[in-house]
């Protein structure tokens, strides 16, 4: 929203600021009131049943985004409110479609006047306040918007992932404190993330199954083919021995039996308790205050993800599940076994650094990797997480396994920013430590230890890299803010170049599920740098940056050439991640079946070059890779075009037929083969400095291609050539070598753009 539009609807809405919380915390009480009017049970089962029915493959069409998200927020309110409040009724009501639809829409009412709220909070903020600065403003607001409306860290596929490997390194610790096999814990919470997700259609099958015996076994009985009477299906069902089969599926499919926890697992009692609330037990969430009540407080479901009814535990909701069990279960163990703080602490710290090594070498196979890394000289050594070398390429790698505050970011801003710069600042100002004192010292020694008898890990020179990145990498998730982490200065996050790479394990799990190309990964890299320089994108979400490459490789280019001549000067782009979402969400409902990566579209031999240089593995290769990738649709299809067209070309005339592409990104091409011989080098040269000089740039790019005689791609070979340092002699030089050879060449100049 720009500037004028903000303030425009500021002056239309009908409220004051007063006048808005006043309006939220009217609904709030009469929400609450509606709420503790009926039985726990059935007000649970219907908002636990609304909201799956509306997340159904074939049960929500027609249904909105919108009605969807006001169904999750319903069950969430729901379960909020009947675990922050005592029921005051000697006798509740039985729950009508009447009272429930009263329900929804007070829900939807609250989540509705949630916008204006922020808005006039600006606006009141900006009247009364003399240090008002509205860009920090811009960034506090997104924050406690996404603190209170979005739930969900990860894709459900790997909601056991991070577990399994955050708490298994844990396992001594775990059981010590439990008394319980952290293997079995986690087994547990896979079967209800189970439960949640596939037993509904588990239950229909197996009801209809049961139906159709009882029915068979009916007509087997009385020799008949027509249906039963309800006297005679039921005494076949007693005969079948199924009534205590139907009656559990019916609940599972029907009742409240996918969501009972004791039924679906065999968590210990001890945190069965610690991990549930019963009615009105928190007594936070409506004590006496401003928000009382309200989302933007700390909300029961955060703090414990169960629900004790009648001696039974329930989960309703995977995602406030799984955001937050991991923190749960680790503030649980401090608090029961303080003396293991140390210890936990240097595990966890270990095994997020390893992970999250492990994950960057993935994408970069065959890469040098050095962790832990010092630096400078003995008694004055610091120490980074580690460092990767891929060809010209350097990344520095800093991670932070602390969590962030549980806290509202809008009532406890302060200790949330220390957390912040904690997270994102700190290790930023830490890789930039070690990049500048490489930049600085041109040369380097980095050891594994900060004593005497430190062996020496390597030597390195800053001049034999080319691109030098910093990555850091949070165990919490904070995308909201590092999708954009250079831009956070006004909140007093300082993140000084747009080299560094701010992200969450979460996102960089993503990462190396979806790259399988290491060139085309750090070719990511590059363009994740631009758009941290861009003064048009500005994103909410890291897999934003990722889907954006994807559909428009160069989008921080795409972003400026949209916004050529128009305001406002940033972009807020919608999302651009269905794809990714479409197949991760295939990866967990599709098991055991092959499904297509999300990727950039790119013509056959163009990914072929890609390919073989990464085989090949020869000095250089990053840099080539990166400017083949840079072009955009019609410079690639030029390209391919241009390698199609020599090699038919080639086969026709029995010669060298070289081929150069001018413009913003000039190549040149030789397609060879067992027949086609390659010229010498100064003949190579001056062909390509010639065509330079008749395209008006400085430099190209020169490709040697290797093709046997079925035109498979065997071997790239690669050179810069440019013109830059080339003397007036040298000029005139080349211009008359090309003019007396222009009759003999028989090659083509194809001018593109980038």
């Amino acid at each position: 929203m720009t500037k004028k539009k903000k303030e425009k609807y500021q002056s239309d809405l009908p409220w004051n600021f007063q006048g808005i919380c006043s309006k939220l915390d009217g609904i709030a009480l009469k929400l609450a009131k509606e709420i503790t009017k009926y039985e726990p049970a059935e007000l649970l089962r219907r908002a636990f049943w609304m909201n799956a029915y509306q997340n159904i493959n074939g049960l929500h069409e027609g249904l909105s985004e919108h009605d969807r998200y006001n169904s999750s927020q319903t069950l969430e309110f729901v379960q909020n409110y009947l675990t922050s409040l005592e029921s005051t009724l000697a006798k509740r009501s039985r729950l009508d479609e009447k009272g429930w639809a009263k329900i929804g829409k007070l829900v939807s009412d609250f989540n509705d006047y949630m916008i204006p709220f922020f808005i006039l909070r600006s606006k009141d903020l900006q009247e009364h306040s003399e240090k008002y600065d509205i860009k920090s403003d811009e960034l506090r607001t997104l924050d406690a918007m996404h603190w209170w409306s979005i739930r969900g860290n990860s894709f459900h596929v790997y909601h056991m992932t991070q577990l399994k490997e955050l708490l298994l390194p844990q396992k001594e610790i775990f059981e010590s404190v439990f008394n319980y096999r952290v293997e079995d814990f986690l087994s547990d919470l896979e079967k209800i993330q189970y439960s949640l997700t596939f037993g509904f259609g588990d239950a229909i099958t197996e009801t209809i199954d049961l139906y159709e015996k009882t029915v068979g076994f009916e007509k087997e009985l009385s020799e008949s083919d027509e249906y039963p009477t309800d006297n005679e299906f039921e005494i076949a069902i007693n005969k079948a021995g199924t009534r205590e089969k139907s009656k559990d599926a019916f609940d599972r499919a029907f009742g409240l039996a996918l969501c009972d926890v004791g039924k679906i697992t065999n968590l210990p009692s001890l945190l069965l308790d610690e991990l549930s609330w019963g009615t009105g037990e928190d007594k936070d969430f409506w004590a006496a205050g401003i928000y009382a009540g309200w989302p933007l407080r700390v909300t029961p479901l955060r703090k414990r993800p169960f629900i004790r009814l009648d001696n039974r535990y329930y989960c309703f909701d995977l995602l406030n599940l799984f955001d937050n069990i991991y923190r749960k279960i680790e503030n649980l163990i401090l608090q029961k076994n303080p003396e293991s703080r140390e210890k936990w602490n240097v595990i966890r710290k270990e095994t997020s650094e390893k992970l999250s090594l492990d994950y960057l070498a993935s994408m970069l196979p065959r890469a040098k990797v050095f962790s832990p890394v010092y630096f400078d000289k003995l008694g004055a050594r610091k120490e980074t997480d580690g460092i990767i070398i891929y060809d010209d390429v350097l990344i520095i790698v800093e991670i932070k396994s602390g969590s962030l505050d549980m806290g509202s970011p809008l009532l406890d801003f302060d200790n949330h920013q220390k957390k912040l710069i904690e997270l994102i600042e700190n290790p930023a100002t830490q890789a930039k430590r070690f990049r500048e004192f490489l930049i600085a010292n041109k040369e380097i020694e980095i050891f594994d230890g900060n004593h005497r008898n430190s062996l020496v890990l390597s030597k390195l020179r800053a001049e034999s890299f080319r691109k030098i990145y910093q990555c850091t990498v949070s165990v919490d998730n904070l995308t909201h803010l590092t999708a954009k982490a250079r831009k956070l200065a006004p909140l007093g996050i300082q993140v000084h170049t747009s080299a560094n790479w701010s992200v969450s394990l979460d996102d960089l799990r993503v990462y190396a599920e979806l790259f399988k190309s290491p060139l085309q990964f750090l070719h990511f890299l590059e363009q994740r740098q631009l758009a941290e320089e861009s003064e048009f994108v500005e994103l909410n979400d890291e897999l934003d940056h990722l889907g954006l490459y994807l559909q428009k490789n160069n989008y921080s280019r795409h972003a400026s050439e949209l916004m050529e001549g128009k305001n406002p000067s940033r972009i807020y782009w919608d999302s651009f991640t269905q794809e990714i979402e479409d197949y991760f969400n295939k990866l967990f409902t599709v098991k055991d079946a092959f499904h297509i990566k999300p990727n950039q579209e790119m013509p056959e031999k163009i990914r072929g070059i890609i390919s073989l240089l990464e085989k090949q593995e020869k000095p250089g290769r990053v840099r080539v890779a990166s400017f083949l990738l840079d072009g955009a649709d019609n410079y690639r299809k030029t390209l391919e075009d241009g390698i199609l067209r020599t090699l038919q070309r080639q086969t026709e005339v029995k010669r060298l037929n070289p081929f150069f592409i001018g413009g913003e990104m000039c190549v040149s091409c030789f397609c060879l083969n067992q027949n086609i011989k390659l010229p010498n080098r100064d003949w190579r040269g001056n062909y390509v400095k010639y065509r330079l000089l008749e395209s008006g740039h400085d430099d190209a790019l020169v490709l040697i291609l290797q093709f046997a005689n079925n035109k498979h791609l065997t071997d790239v070979s690669f050179e810069f050539i440019s013109l830059g340092k080339a003397t007036i002699m040298e000029l005139e030089r080349i211009r008359l070598w090309g003019e007396r050879m222009k009759s003999s060449m028989t090659t083509y100049h194809v001018p593109t753009s980038k």
